[in-house]
């Protein structure tokens, strides 16, 4: 197996085990429901501050609960689908053994090891797409909601939603490719769309520096002798720019005879 490279987060421990059984109140569940009641104390500061003008009757309340159902239903929906496909409860990862072993609803224990992966995938929410491409998109209530899609070599395939806990933002164990959607329904197959991670890299802005010297580049030996002799009317930073511009040019010159 190819050595497995850097993407979201550093690796954990060599042997991290996720309980899913005994956190039916995970880390998903808990970071909906707190945007959730977050985005419900808003929107009752606003009724707040503008209580002169706004009528607080039923039809208020209808609006306000559709308004919160839009934001919150579907990461119940999608929530409830992953509590119903994943069939596994406990998983352990051995990242220096390259192991993964499963404990399944009905007891059942499963070990993959390194040589028996065929296809590893991490089907993840869309903002986590940023990463890849430098877009700005916001986080949905459910952006930390996603799955594991392994398959062995012997046509077995095991999904693994990350209410487990937050594997999904480590570095895989095994080689492994991302899809990137709105709402990472579980579901079995979703290879041909699957792309390798690459980590998306900011251009830094040019300094001063490197502006000033872009500019003074393409003045004359004259000109820039015009501003080493008037110092006095010029940025320090500026006159040093154009005494290195000055020095490198008649290094080369003399390099050149």
């Amino acid at each position: 197996m190819t050595e497995v490279k850097s993407s979201f987060s550093a690796l954990p421990a060599f042997s991290t085990i996720f309980h899913y059984r005994y956190k039916a109140f995970n880390w998903v569940i808990r970071a909906v429901l707190l945007r959730s009641i977050g985005l419900t104390i808003i929107s009752f500061v606003v009724l707040f501050i503008f209580q002169n003008t706004i009528t607080v009757d039923l039809v208020f309340i209808a609006i306000l609960s559709a308004f919160l159902a839009i934001f919150t239903l579907p990461s119940v929906l999608l929530i409830s689908q992953h509590l119903s496909q994943s069939d596994i409860r406990e998983m352990q990862i051995n990242f220096k053994s390259k192991e993964v072993q499963f404990r399944t609803k009905t007891g059942q224990r499963i070990r993959v090891g390194k040589d028996e992966v065929k296809h590893s995938i991490f089907h993840m929410n869309l903002y986590h797409k940023n990463k890849m491409d430098g877009n700005s998109r916001r986080p949905t209530f459910h952006a930390d909601l996603g799955y594991w899609e392994l398959q062995t070599i012997s046509g077995n395939t095991y999904l693994i939603s990350s209410l487990l806990g937050d594997f999904l933002t480590y570095t895989p164990v095994y080689p492994t490719k991302y899809t990137f959607r709105l709402f990472p329904v579980m579901q079995k197959g979703k290879f041909e769309k699957a792309v390798e991670f690459t980590e998306y890299e900011r251009i830094k802005p040019k300094t001063s520096a490197e502006k000033l010297k872009g500019k003074y580049i393409m003045k004359s030996d004259v000109e820039l002798e015009l501003i080493l002799a008037n110092k006095k009317d010029y940025q320090k930073e500026a006159v040093l720019i154009a005494d290195k511009i000055l020095k490198s040019r008649k290094s080369n010159t003399n390099a050149n005879t």
